[in-house]
């Protein structure tokens, strides 16, 4: 979800991959705005969202993570660390949604969190997805010119 050059494409080309982004970097990544992809509910044994939760909607991304993921499958987030003002607050902003966090692991610049989709768990609410907008925040990414 906001693949990029889909990269990690490559690295799994022994599975399916679907890979989108707004723009089309090249023949593997499919134009798509991650609020809304083109895949069914329940399609999708992993989504990873790596450094692109960078929309102001970024709790309509996790909520499409939410619906295309098949119970018990894995969502996995990787976020520059000065982004998250709380990273409890975060992982258990996500936790409501009906995930369980099986990973957490962070250096000085990055977290990266696992969390598995909570198997009884097919629809998320309108509450929840208040109680989300709540506890999630992420701060505006900083770019520094080189």
């Amino acid at each position: 979800m906001g693949c990029g050059e889909a990269r990690l494409s490559l690295e799994c080309q022994d599975r399916t991959v679907e890979s989108f982004d707004l723009y089309k970097a090249n023949e593997r990544v499919k134009v798509a705005n991650i609020t809304k992809v083109p895949i069914q509910k329940g399609w999708s044994d992993a989504v990873v969202f790596c450094l692109s939760l960078m929309g102001t909607d970024f709790h309509l991304f996790l909520k499409e993570g939410f619906r295309i993921l098949k119970p018990n499958g894995l969502m996995i987030i990787a976020e520059p660390i000065s982004r998250l003002k709380s990273i409890k607050g975060f992982i258990n902003g996500i936790e409501q949604l009906g995930f369980v966090t099986i990973k957490e692991d962070e250096n000085n610049v990055f977290v990266m969190l696992v969390f598995r989709k909570n198997a009884n768990n097919y629809v998320l609410n309108q509450n929840q997805m208040e109680k989300l907008k709540k506890k999630v925040h992420l701060s505006p990414c900083l770019y520094k010119k080189r």
